[in-house]
């Protein structure tokens, strides 16, 4: 029963609400030293998506936002190539877990929805943190210099040097979240909440 929770998107968006990702990754290594008494091959699904899980919360650390879309989008970025094979377990809920996040993206207006992972699966290497922002960053966009604009809930969009860390300008002028950046040209096309679009 405990495993089946752990791997429920509204217990996952409440845990992460109640107890803050490090009570969620402590609850996910219990989980993973007191699986001795159960029955194989579940026991076997049961260790792998655990560590999957640990792995993928890792990742979760510098971005943890307990909201239900920032979950799912990270669920549907992170887990979709992993997830096609767990389904073909019985025993596994990874598959359950990405089909439930995909269907709320779709539901509430397909929020950063991807067909195919885009982002570093678990266990792979975080190489920087971009630290700046004071609300939720929404989206982000490689620029063709190599840096990096992001856009936030508070309608301020910060251009980052990759090389450093370091956030090289703020730009901003919208008066509700940005929800879209794209490059066109030698300009970053800003999108809003607020039915603006910026250049």
């Amino acid at each position: 029963v405990t495993y089946y929770l752990m791997t429920n998107l509204t217990w996952l968006q409440w845990s992460l609400e109640a107890i803050g990702l490090a009570g969620v990754l402590e609850s996910y290594s219990k989980l993973l030293q007191n699986n001795k008494w159960l029955p194989e091959p579940f026991r076997n699904e049961l260790t792998k998506d655990i560590k999957l899980m640990l792995q993928f919360f890792k990742l979760l650390v510098p971005t943890t936002n307990p909201w239900r879309r920032e979950i799912c989008t990270q669920i549907s970025a992170r887990l979709a190539k992993i997830a096609v094979a767990s389904k073909r377990s019985k025993w596994s809920r990874i598959g359950l877990l990405l089909e439930e996040a995909t269907a709320f993206l779709k539901a509430y207006g397909g929020w950063s929805f991807t067909a195919s992972n885009t982002l570093e699966a678990p266990g792979g290497m975080l190489e920087m943190t971009l630290v700046g922002h004071t609300t939720g960053v929404q989206c982000v966009c490689a620029l063709g210099d190599g840096r990096v604009a992001s856009g936030a809930d508070d309608g301020s969009i910060k251009i980052w040097n990759t090389e450093t860390g370091q956030c090289d300008l703020t730009l901003s002028g919208h008066k509700r979240w940005v929800s879209s950046l794209c490059v066109l040209g030698d300009r970053l096309v800003s999108g809003s909440s607020d039915g603006t679009a910026s250049t």
